[in-house]
This record gives structure tokens, sequence and C-alpha cells, in this order.
């Protein structure tokens, strides 16, 4: 019980359980001759005094519980908490429970996996077609071929130019042009 509150309540709980018993074993200690009978005003006492002591342990337990959680793994977890506290903190029938949940757990994990392998298979799309990925790798050219490149016209250089690097590319192209017309002569 790590808060104040929690602590206070639980404090109160034994507190006023013991209050319960206190009052019923005061009247021997006043009078020690005297018999007592447990007619129904103590046998109610009593009963409450034993209810509040009940539910001081049950609160108790669920916070060991609480606690005890983090520190079992994933497979135990789900058992952990679906299991009621009753003698033991993790109910008589624990270890079959837990057992079943991991045998549950396994039998999923398999279906996981055919249900991976069967929709990878049955991809859909033509069977010759090579998956385009960020990366892949181009196809190569064989030795001794090229790629021929053609130049841009004029138009499609100097488009989105200013008028004075259009005026620039057009020399440089008219003296391209003419060392071409030069050479194939």
């Amino acid at each position: 019980m790590t808060t104040a509150g929690s602590r206070r309540t639980v404090q109160e709980q034994i507190g006023a359980s013991l209050t319960a018993i206190g009052q019923i074993l005061n009247l021997k200690i006043v009078e020690p001759n005297a018999e007592i009978t447990l007619d129904n005003e103590k046998l109610q006492k009593l009963a409450d005094a034993a209810n509040l002591f009940v539910s001081t342990h049950h609160a108790i337990s669920v916070r060991r519980k609480f606690e005890i959680q983090p520190f079992i793994n994933e497979d135990s977890k789900t058992a952990a908490q679906a299991s009621k506290i009753d003698e033991l903190l993790f109910e008589k029938g624990f270890m079959e429970k837990l057992q079943s949940y991991k045998t549950v757990r396994k039998a999923a994990n398999e279906i996981k996996k055919l249900i991976k392998v069967t929709r990878v298979s049955s991809t859909p799309g033509p069977s010759n077609q090579q998956p385009q990925y960020l990366n892949y790798k181009r196809l190569q050219f064989k030795k001794g071929k090229r790629e021929t490149r053609h130049s841009p016209t004029r138009d499609q250089a100097n488009h989105g130019k200013s008028r004075r690097a259009r005026e620039d590319l057009d020399r440089t192209y008219q003296r391209g042009r003419a060392r071409t017309s030069k050479q194939n002569k």
C-alpha cells in the first residue's frame, strides 16, 4: 500500500475490526466471573469485524498481485490477470490455466505464420513482372553497346531561362551546329 489514502483505509478497516472485537472482550475484562453469551448484537459485531479483516486481507492480496505482475513474462501476465485470489495469490489451478494460455498462444502464432505465407504466395499481378523497389537495380546494357542520348532542342534548352541566358545558349547551340556540319562534310 504505497499511497497514503490506501494505507489510511487499511488502517481504518483494521482499527474498526479490532474495536468490534475489543468491545466483546471488554465485557469479560470488566466482569471476569460473568458468563458471556453471544446474543445477536454481539454476534453482529464479531461478523462485522471478520468482514473488515477479510476486506483488508483481500485489498493487500490484490496489491501484492499488482506489484508482482510487472516481473511476469507476457505469456503468464494474461493468465495472472485472469486468475482469482483464493487460498493462494494466483488461485489453485493457475499452472494449468497458464499452460492452456501458452498452448493457445502457440496455435495463434502458427495460424499467423500460415496467413502470412498464403498472402505472399497469392499476390495479384503478372507473373513475369519484377517488383520495382526504390533501390532497384536497372537493366545493364551488353558490353559494347551504349545508350544514345539526344541533346535537347533549342526550345527545350531555352525554356524558363532569362533573356541573356537564352542568348548565350543560342550562341552555344549555333557554334555546336556549325562544328557538326563541318565534321560531316
